[in-house]
């Protein structure tokens, strides 16, 4: 799961920690990665996020909750953070006295991640661009990037079409529009599904199939009903902006002879089965 934490939300985690009796621990909450939840926006300081804000034209929509004294966190934040900032205090520099991005490496094989979604801002250095993706990486338990593929890459990252760069590590993906896709090769992802009988597997993962439904083995050229007539196959992956070396791999299945479901949440768990139309 990605979540959203900062640097601000993490100094004022630790302050809280403090308040309530924490010791040495406090400082060492709300690692990049755990195995469970990543972290991303540790990797910049609260500057390179404004920057990035700004540059993008993005708007920023707070809870109202937010400015309200009833809670302790917004006490600290409000009442208390701006005062030690204004002293020298950097909270940047705080969480990685106590954090590292060497850390990840001691994360089990199993608890990786097998793909990661990154965003990158469209003004950005080639130096920056390592130092981020090289975040991201060492999350998924490979190598940095060399300077030919970093290279390669960043002359694409910019240019409204899809691209493909790999290594023997990994894929790197995007579409013509969306975010991209940091995905290792040598995992599930690129097995093929298996049908046992009534069951399906693909991705670590097995699901029951419906009686008289079986997998396809081949998708190419095929339509499935949607509710304004036939669409193909290949549209709807575009359009659900699945990377292009993993859509022959998320299983089809049909039934009576025509197309019945395409297995989306094999590959995220977030995204809902695209089924057949049913009168």
């Amino acid at each position: 799961m990605v979540v959203g934490h900062h640097v601000l939300d993490y100094l004022e985690t630790v302050l809280i920690n403090l308040i309530r009796g924490g010791g040495s621990a406090a400082f060492e909450t709300m690692p990049i990665y755990n195995g469970e939840v990543f972290r991303p926006l540790m990797l910049f300081s609260i500057r390179e996020l404004q920057n990035i804000l700004e540059e993008e034209n993005w708007k920023i929509f707070e809870d109202e909750s937010n400015q309200s004294n009833d809670y302790l966190r917004n006490r600290i934040r409000i009442n208390v953070i701006p005062h030690l900032i204004k002293e020298g205090l950097n909270p940047y520099k705080l969480y990685y006295n106590f954090h590292s991005l060497d850390d990840v490496y001691s994360i089990g094989y199993l608890n990786r991640p097998q793909y990661l979604k990154v965003f990158l801002p469209q003004k950005i250095f080639p130096l920056e661009c390592k130092w981020i993706l090289d975040g991201y990486l060492k999350v998924l338990g490979c190598h940095p990037l060399t300077k030919k593929v970093l290279m390669e890459l960043y002359k694409r990252v910019n240019e409204q079409r899809s691209f493909q760069v790999e290594n023997s590590e990994l894929i790197i993906w995007r579409g013509a529009k969306g975010s991209l896709y940091l995905l290792k090769k040598n995992t599930s992802l690129f097995e093929e599904p298996k049908q046992n009988v009534r069951s399906l597997t693909w991705n670590t993962k097995t699901i029951l199939l419906e009686e008289n439904e079986t997998l396809l083995h081949t998708w190419k050229g095929r339509k499935i009903k949607t509710k304004i007539g036939n669409k193909e196959i290949s549209e709807i992956f575009r359009e659900k902006n699945i990377p292009a070396p993993i859509r022959k791999f998320i299983p089809v299945t049909e039934k009576e002879n025509q197309v019945y479901k395409i297995y989306f949440h094999l590959w995220d768990e977030q995204m809902q089965d695209f089924k057949r139309e049913t009168l």
